[in-house]
């Protein structure tokens, strides 16, 4: 077998509801939640939530290839709030120290999905955590333990300080693939969110649709996540 099927050479797995059952809506809003406790007292949630909602649009509307998904939040937050932006940044670089461990609603992870990460890996395949990139590191690194894959060699987790863009924008996909100094079509896109995931075909990218079947869309190739294996070796001997 090829060592890379298909010229394939790195395998970007969503997070929320692919390589971890979490429903990634309501942990956001558990998310807020968290940072309203933090900031009670000073924040009401209440603005803290319709702020974060103006700042949120503004990142993923506009492009902004100068400045970091952390650094446009940071700047749109306090400014929507009307706060001061450097205390802002004090007490959200403090929250970035919590623990994270009860966050979030229930999830459900799967004991096998580290395996089928190291066989990737053992491929000589990159392998990257390829996650909306809204959150810092801690919060997204949280997920991915109880995932059970945190210690596994990532090249790249796309954690807000990292990237220039989000999900379902086309330069997400294309950032990712030049962080891994790789042409788009040597990267697969595995995800379970047609609208979030399967878009990186439009740069040239393979897909691999893990979520539920939609009926009169062309999700592409797919199947359930332990399939993606078979899948690749399809692909070799193709």
């Amino acid at each position: 077998m090829s060592r890379h099927p298909a010229a394939v050479r790195a395998v970007l797995f969503d997070l929320d509801d692919t390589l971890l059952e979490n429903n990634g809506d309501l942990f956001f809003e558990a998310y807020l939640d968290a940072l309203a406790r933090h900031l009670e007292g000073w924040i009401p949630r209440a603005r803290l939530v319709d702020a974060a909602m103006v700042a949120g649009a503004a990142m993923m509307a506009e492009e902004h290839p100068e400045h970091t998904n952390e650094a446009v939040l940071l700047e749109a937050l306090p400014a929507a709030l009307g706060v001061d932006p450097v205390r802002f940044a004090a007490e959200f670089r403090r929250f970035e120290r919590s623990d994270f461990r009860g966050l979030g609603p229930p999830w459900r992870a799967h004991p096998w999905v580290p395996d089928l990460v190291r066989t990737v890996v053992q491929r000589d395949i990159a392998v990257v955590v390829a996650t909306s990139p809204i959150y810092p590191l801690p919060v997204i690194e949280e997920r991915m333990r109880r995932a059970g894959v945190l210690d596994l060699p990532w090249s790249l987790v796309t954690s807000w300080d990292r990237m220039h863009s989000t999900k379902p924008n086309p330069s997400y996909f294309q950032e990712i693939a030049r962080l891994l100094d790789l042409p788009p079509e040597a990267c697969v896109m595995v995800g379970d969110d047609y609208f979030q995931d399967i878009v990186a075909r439009r740069i040239g990218m393979h897909t691999y649709f893990v979520g539920r079947p939609l009926p009169g869309l062309d999700t592409g190739p797919g199947g359930s996540l332990r399939e993606i294996l078979g899948w690749l070796e399809a692909k070799a001997s193709a």
